[in-house]
């Protein structure tokens, strides 16, 4: 998948979590094509909020 395709599927052009169920694990997304690095910082923690 592309990132317009990721950011389609997820609803969210910024990030997304995801369970995978095989590995029992979380996986967090988000679109390092933004050139905001304060962005991408909050988009990873209020993923990380998401699982906690």
């Amino acid at each position: 998948m592309n990132i317009p395709e990721i950011c389609d599927y997820f609803e969210s052009d910024l990030g997304a979590c995801a369970y995978n169920r095989d590995q029992e694990k979380y996986v967090i997304y988000y679109n390092d094509t933004k050139n905001n690095r304060g962005l991408k910082r909050f988009t990873v923690a209020h993923e990380l909020g998401h699982i906690f």
